[in-house]
């Protein structure tokens, strides 16, 4: 028994090893972006960073601001999650008819017990 929890809690501390590996490098590829605005922010025809895109005044402020894009798509992502599931929720009909039955069997032996519902 001792050896299944010990790999339940291997698991769990590896999930928690690769979100903070996401974060790590999410936060360097920022700190890069921050130490190098201006090669990123300027555009010749040489070469187009992605940012080049944008306009001139919008720029500076999509890396300054990074972590919070990531972390507004990162909500958008679990409420597109949670939406779907809800839409997506397959009715169990016999469940239903199977929790009524129970219901009606307690309200049956809570009135036997002298209870009044």
């Amino acid at each position: 028994q001792s050896h299944s929890s010990s790999s339940f809690k291997m698991v769990e501390l590896l999930r928690y090893q690769i979100f903070l590996s996401y974060g790590a490098v999410i936060l360097s590829i920022w700190y890069y972006a921050l130490q190098n605005k201006p090669a990123l922010t300027h555009c010749d025809s040489c070469c187009k960073p992605v940012l080049c895109y944008f306009p001139s005044q919008m720029r500076e402020p999509i890396i300054d601001y990074a972590p919070l894009w990531v972390l507004v798509l990162l909500a958008l992502y679990a409420l597109g999650s949670v939406v779907i599931g809800v839409l997506t929720f397959a009715d169990c009909p016999e469940a239903a008819k199977e929790v009524e039955s129970d219901a009606k069997e307690g309200k049956a032996a809570l009135k036997k017990m002298g209870m009044k519902l």
